[in-house]
C-alpha cells in the first residue's frame, strides 16, 4: 500500500496499491468504482471540500502525473477515470498538498521543482481527461522534495527535502521567505500544527524538530531523537494537542506538542507503514502497508478494521521486544512482563546464569504479552544474565536481563543539573536514561570524610547505545574523579556529591538506558607507575577503593625479557571475593623510568636510545619539568602515556628553552582567508562548510584556533563540505597543534609554513608563531601528548607537563619518554569479513597508520589467494593514507573452511625494506554467496587519464530477481588529485527505469603518472549491501 488518506468527512478513504486505487467505505467496502492509472501510485490526498481525489503517479526517471479524479457528494468515485490530468513534472511525484480552501493544489517529488496548479470547479466538457498546467513554479531545492503541507489559513506553503532543508514559500508570489536547515540528513515530512504557530519535520536524522514558526522565520523550539529508523510520516490531530509519526522501523508513536514529549509508543506494526492519515474527527489512523494491506487502528494501536485483507501466516519465530522490569537484584522474587510477537509459539525458557529460576504459562492464543516468575537466588552473580526464549519453529532469541546488587530506583528526570540532582542514598542502583541528545544526569549524596566511593554502570550489556561518561563533583562542583564504565573515590571532606553521566558523543534518547550502582563495589583507580620495562620485577602500587587495604597494594610485577614493548601486561592481584572494576595493568616499555620530584622535576640523560620519567600530579594546577640535554639539528620523539593507561590525566607538554621559554617550532603567514558557515563544526568532524573556497587548493594549510589542518578535497557544489585530511573519520591537526571546534563565521587562514625568525612585509592578516606545544596526540594517542621536536641549538631544554584542565590528585599518573624516532608504519582493513559475490568482487578499505614521520609510499597485496580469487596489487600514495581494493571470485570459486585472507604491506625506511602483514578474521561459507541483487559492469578492464583532463567510462548494472530498486554507484581508491565529476548530492545515481551510468573523472594538473587499480561498485539501499566489480586499472600518464 503506497498511499492512503481520509475524505474530509471521515466516511471514506482512499488507498494505493501499485497502479491500483480503491476507495472504501469504514467498513472497508468499496466506495465507487476502481480506478487504474497508468504507472505506481506515489501519493493521494482529498481537496478539503470533499469534490476531488489528487492521485500522483507515472514513470520513474521519465515523467510524474497528477490526476484528479471527481467525487460524489458522499465521498465516492464518481467514476474510474480521471476528469483532469495535470502535466509538468519530469520525474516520479511524492508529495501532494490542498490549498485549505480547495483553490489549489501543490505537488513535488524527484526533480526538485514545486508546482503550483489551479484546480477547476467542475468537470471539463468533454469525454476525454481535460489538461492543466502549472500557475507557478517554485524552485530553490537542491535535491528530490519528499513533504508538502500549505499553513491552515493557506498564505504559506513548507517544504521538505533530500538537500537537508525545510522552506517556507509565500503563496501569494511563489517567493521563498527562509530556510530551516537544522536537519542533518534528508527530511521526508513536513506538517504546520493547527494554531499555524508551529511547524514540525523529520525525516533520515531519525529526528524530528518543532519550530515556532511565522512569515519572518523559524525558531526551533524542540528537537527529539524519535525512532530507531528515519521519520517517514508525520501528522497532527485536528484539534492539534498531539503529533503522530511513523518510522520505517513500523512503530507509531504520538506526542505531546509543542515541546515533543512522549506521549505514547504503539506496538510495532509486522510490516514497514508506507503512509498514515489521521482521521478527521476520531483518533483513527489509517495505515498502508508494504505487505499490501490497509488497515484503521486506533489511538492505542488497536485494529479497528482491515480494510484490505492480510493473508493467513505460517508460525512464526518468537520475537521479543522488551522484558519488564529489565533488571532483578540478589534475593528477590519478582514478576516478569515479556512483550513481543508470536509468543503463543515459546515452548523453553531457561537462563544463563546459575540462581535464576523461571516459571512460565504457555500461551494458548496469539498474543504480544507473557508473564514469567522469577526467583533470583541471594548467591546469583551480578551482572547481566541472558534469557534464552525457544520457540516451535527451532530458533531462538535472547534478551539481558540486570542482576543488581542494590536496591534500585527510577531516575525521576528532574536532575539534568548539578545544583538540582535527584537526591539518592547509598547504597543504590539508578534505573536512568540519557533521554536527549546533550543530556547529563545528576544524583547527589550525603558522604563522611574518608568514606570510599565506588560506581559502576552497565548499559551496553543491556543492549543500550549509551557510552557511557562518569564524573563526580565535590560541593562546589569541581570534578574530583572521572571514568567510564566505573569510577572509584575517596571523599576528602564530608558533605554532598554529585555523580554526573552523560554520552561520550553527547547522543541521548530511547535506547540510551542505564544501570548506575553506587555503593561499596571495589574499584582500580590507579597504578604507579603506569610502565615498567621488560626482563625486570617492578613493583607496582595498586591504588583503588573497597579494595580491603586504604592504601591499596604493592605488588611486584615480573615482565619476561621477550613481553612485546608496548603492550598491557596483567598486575596479578590478590585473590578476593570480587574482582575490582577498573584497569589493573602496565604497558610494558624497554626503558627504565626515573621518579619525578614534583617541586625540582628531574634531569635526563637521553644517551642514544633516550629515557623515561614517571610522575604524579598530584594537585590541581601542579606542573612537572623534565630536563634534557639536546645538540643542534638532533630529532626527538617525546610522548606522554596517560589516558591510554587508564590514567585520568589529560596530559600537555611543551618544550622550554634553557630560559624557560617555549621554543617556537614554525611561523604561520596567512595569505587569505575564508569563513566557516551553515553550521557549527565539531572537533573530529572531516568535513567543514566554507562561504567560498576561490582561492583554495589541494593540499593547502588552513589555521584556526590553535589547529593546523590540509585540504584533502575541495567542495564539490555549495552545499557540500571541504574534506580535510583525516584518519578513521577524525580530522587530523599537524605540527603538534590539536584539532578544535569552529563555530559558525570562524575566520580560517590559508598560510604558508616558514621557519622561526623570518619576518614579512605586512600584507593586512595576523602572523601566527606556532610553539612546540601538544595536547592530543592523534592517531594511537587519543587524549595523550605527542611532539616530534628537533633542538634549534645545542644546551638543555625542559619538558613541562600538565594537564590540560589543570586536574590532579593521586592517581594522575603519567610516563614521559624521550627517544630517537623510529619511523614505522602499520596497516589494516575493512571490512574484516568481507562478502564475495561469486562472479564479481568485494572493496576492502585498506588504512595506513604513519609513526614518527613516516611518509612514504605503502605498497599492498593480498597473497596466497585460493584458487579463483583474485586481488591486484596497489599502493597508498606518500603522504597519503588510505586507498581501496577489490577482492575477486570467479563464478566457480569455492572458499576453504575457516580460511583468513592475508594482505601484505611493503615500505622503505631509511634504505630498508619493511614488510607488515594482517589477516581477515577466519570465514565461514557466508562470506563467498551466489550474486544477488544486482551485478555492476563497468565496459571496460582499464582507463587513462592525463593530469588536468577527463576520462570516461560507462557502468552497466543488471537487477536480479524481484530487486527494481534505484542504485547508487561509487568510485574507490582514487589516487590523490584525481575525482569524480558527475556526482550529485545522492552520488552517482542509477534510477529505477535505468541500467547504465557514465562515470566522468577528472585529474588535477599536478597528478603525477602512475598505474592504480580502482574500485567500482554499486550499492543495495535497503539492504545496505556492496557489489563490486574486478578492479579498473586507471593510467596516470602525461
Amino acid at each position: 500500500m503506497t498511499a492512503a488518506a481520509w475524505h474530509p468527512s471521515g466516511k471514506t478513504c482512499a488507498f494505493a496499491v501499485r497502479q491500483h486505487l480503491r476507495v472504501c467505505d469504514t467498513q472497508g467496502r468499496l466506495a465507487g468504482p476502481a480506478a487504474t492509472v497508468a504507472g505506481r501510485i506515489t501519493a493521494v490526498q482529498y481537496d478539503p471540500q470533499g469534490r476531488w481525489l489528487a492521485v500522483a503517479h507515472g514513470e520513474i526517471g521519465r515523467q510524474g502525473i497528477v490526476s484528479l479524479l471527481a467525487l460524489t457528494s458522499d465521498g465516492r468515485l464518481a467514476g474510474g477515470q480521471p476528469a483532469w490530468v495535470l502535466e509538468g513534472h519530469r520525474d516520479s511525484v511524492y508529495a501532494l498538498a490542498f490549498h485549505p480552501r480547495g483553490t489549489l493544489l501543490a505537488s513535488a517529488g524527484y526533480d526538485r521543482d514545486i508546482l503550483l496548479w489551479e484546480i477547476p470547479r467542475s468537470t471539463p466538457t468533454e469525454t476525454v481527461a481535460g489538461r492543466i498546467k502549472p500557475v507557478r513554479v517554485l524552485k530553490d531545492h537542491s535535491d528530490a522534495v519528499y513533504g508538502l503541507a500549505f499553513h491552515p489559513r493557506g498564505s504559506w506553503l513548507a517544504s521538505a527535502g533530500a538537500d537537508r532543508a525545510v522552506k517556507v514559500w509565500r503563496v501569494e508570489d511563489g517567493q521563498r521567505l527562509y530556510t530551516l536547515g537544522e536537519m542533518t540528513d534528508w527530511v521526508y515530512c513536513v506538517a504546520w500544527h493547527p494554531d499555524g504557530k508551529h511547524l514540525a519535520a523529520g525525516g533520515v536524522d531519525k529526528t524530528i524538530r518543532c519550530w515556532a514558526a511565522d512569515e519572518k522565520g523559524g525558531k526551533l523550539i524542540a528537537s527529539v531523537f524519535a525512532h530507531e529508523k528515519p521519520v517517514w510520516r508525520l501528522a497532527f490531530q485536528s484539534d492539534g494537542e498531539v503529533l503522530y509519526s511513523v518510522g520505517e522501523e513500523g512503530v507509531i508513536k504520538l506526542w505531546n506538542v509543542p515541546r515533543l514529549t512522549e506521549r505514547r509508543v504503539l506496538p510495532a506494526q509486522v510490516e514497514t507503514v508506507l503512509d498514515l492519515a489521521v482521521h478527521p474527527q476520531q483518533p483513527r489512523l489509517l495505515l498502508g502497508r508494504y505487505d499490501g494491506q490497509a488497515l484503521v487502528i486506533d489511538d492505542v494501536g488497536r485494529p479497528v478494521v482491515s480494510l484490505w485483507p492480510q493473508p493467513p501466516q505460517p508460525p512464526q519465530p518468537v520475537q521479543v521486544s522488551s522484558v519488564t522490569p529489565p533488571a532483578v537484584h540478589r534475593g528477590q522474587r519478582v514478576q516478569l512482563t515479556v512483550r513481543g510477537r508470536h509468543l503463543q509459539h515459546l515452548r523453553e525458557l531457561t537462563a544463563s546464569q546459575p540462581g535464576i529460576h523461571l516459571k512460565w504459562k504457555p500461551a494458548e492464543e496469539p498474543g504480544e504479552t507473557l508473564v514469567v516468575e522469577a526467583s533470583v537466588s541471594p548467591e546469583a552473580p551480578v551482572g547481566v544474565a541472558t534469557l534464552r526464549f525457544a520457540g516451535v519453529t527451532g530458533s531462538s532469541v535472547t534478551w539481558p536481563l540486570i542482576v543488581d546488587r542494590f536496591p534500585a530506583v527510577s531516575e525521576r528526570g528532574s536532575g539534568d543539573a548539578i545544583r538540582t540532582g535527584e537526591a539518592v542514598r547509598l547504597p543504590v542502583t539508578i534505573a536512568g536514561t540519557v533521554d536527549r541528545p546533550g543530556d547529563e544526569d545528576f544524583y547527589r549524596f550525603q558522604v563522611h570524610a574518608g568514606e570510599e566511593i565506588g560506581v559502576e554502570v552497565v548499559a551496553a550489556e543491556i543492549g543500550s547505545k549509551l557510552e557511557p561518561v562518569l564524573a563526580l563533583h565535590d560541593a562546589e562542583g569541581r570534578i574530583v574523579a572521572e571514568g567510564e564504565r566505573s569510577l572509584g573515590y575517596t571523599a576528602v571532606q564530608a558533605g554532598v556529591y554529585v555523580l554526573s553521566i552523560r554520552d561520550k558523543q553527547f547522543r541521548g534518547g530511547q535506547g540510551f538506558a542505564y544501570r548506575l550502582h553506587i555503593g561499596p563495589i571495589p574499584v582500580i583507580t590507579g597504578v604507579f607507575p603506569l610502565s615498567a620495562p621488560r626482563g625486570k620485577t617492578t613493583t607496582v602500587q595498586v591504588r583503588g577503593v573497597h579494595l580491603g587495604q586504604p592504601e591499596g597494594w604493592r605488588i611486584p610485577v615480573a615482565i619476561p625479557a621477550d613481553a612485546p614493548v608496548g603492550s598491557s601486561w596483567e598486575i596479578p592481584l590478590p585473590p578476593g571475593k570480587e574482582k575490582p572494576r577498573g584497569k589493573a595493568a602496565v604497558i610494558v616499555d624497554q626503558l627504565d623510568g626515573q621518579a619525578v620530584d614534583p617541586a625540582r622535576g628531574v634531569e635526563l640523560a637521553l644517551g642514544e636510545q633516550g629515557q623515561a620519567a614517571d610522575g604524579v600530579l598530584r594537585q590541581p594546577q601542579s606542573r612537572h619539568k623534565i630536563r634534557f640535554h639536546a645538540r643542534q639539528g638532533e630529532t626527538w620523539i617525546v610522548e606522554v602515556l596517560a589516558r591510554r593507561a587508564g590514567s585520568p590525566l589529560d596530559p600537555v607538554i611543551e618544550i622550554l628553552d634553557a630560559a624557560d621559554q617555549p621554543v617556537p617550532q614554525a611561523i604561520l603567514r596567512p595569505i587569505s582567508v575564508f569563513y566557516t558557515t551553515h553550521r557549527d563544526h565539531e572537533a573530529t568532524s572531516p568535513g567543514i562548510r566554507l562561504e567560498s573556497w576561490n582561492d583554495l587548493a589541494i593540499d593547502d594549510y588552513l589555521y584556526a584556533h590553535g589547529e593546523l589542518m590540509r585540504v584533502l578535497a575541495l567542495p564539490r557544489n555549495p552545499d557540500d563540505d571541504c574534506q580535510f585530511y583525516q584518519f578513521q573519520g577524525r580530522r587530523l591537526a599537524y605540527l603538534g597543534t590539536t584539532p578544535a571546534v569552529h563555530y559558525q563565521g570562524t575566520p580560517l587562514y590559508k598560510v604558508e609554513i616558514h621557519p622561526p625568525g623570518r619576518t614579512f612585509p605586512p600584507n593586512g592578516l595576523p602572523l601566527f608563531t606556532l610553539y612546540y606545544r601538544n595536547d592530543d596526540g592523534g592517531p594511537e594517542y587519543g587524549k595523550d601528548a605527542y611532539l616530534r621536536f628537533t633542538a634549534p641549538a645545542t644546551g638543555f631544554y625542559s619538558v613541562r607537563v600538565s594537564d590540560a584542565r589543570g586536574a590532579g590528585g593521586p592517581d594522575y599518573a603519567y610516563r614521559l619518554r624521550i627517544r630517537r624516532p623510529q619511523p614505522d608504519f602499520a596497516i589494516q582493513f575493512r571490512p574484516t569479513r568481507p562478502v564475495i559475490w561469486k562472479g564479481g568482487a568485494a572493496s576492502v578499505t585498506v588504512e595506513v597508520t604513519r609513526r614518527d614521520g613516516f611518509d612514504g609510499p605503502v605498497h599492498l597485496q593480498f597473497v596466497d589467494l585460493p584458487p579463483g580469487f583474485s586481488s591486484p596489487p596497489t599502493f597508498i600514495e606518500a603522504g597519503q593514507f588510505t586507498t581501496a581494493v577489490t577482492l575477486a571470485a570467479a563464478p566457480d570459486a569455492q572458499l576453504p573452511p575457516q580460511y583468513r585472507f592475508k594482505l601484505l604491506a611493503r615500505a622503505q625506511i631509511d634504505g630498508q625494506e619493511v614488510t607488515r602483514q594482517v589477516f581477515s578474521e577466519p570465514l565461514g561459507p557466508e562470506s563467498l554467496r551466489p550474486p544477488a541483487d544486482l551485478i555492476c559492469r563497468p565496459r571496460v578492464p582499464s582507463l587513462t587519464i592525463r593530469p588536468g583532463q577527463e576520462s570516461r567510462f560507462i557502468v552497466d548494472i543488471e537487477r536480479l530477481g524481484n530487486f527494481r530498486g534505484r542504485v547508487p554507484l561509487e568510485v574507490r581508491g582514487l589516487p590523490h588529485g584525481v575525482r569524480v565529476l558527475n556526482v550529485g548530492l545522492n552520488g552517482i545515481l542509477i534510477t529505477e527505469r535505468e541500467t547504465s551510468r557514465e562515470v566522468v573523472l577528472y585529474a588535477e594538473p599536478w597528478v603525477r603518472p602512475m598505474q592504480h587499480p580502482i574500485v567500482v561498485l554499486a550499492r543495495h539501499e535497503g539492504k545496505g549491501t556492496e557489489h563490486a566489480a574486478p578492479a579498473i586499472l586507471l593510467n596516470v600518464e602525461k
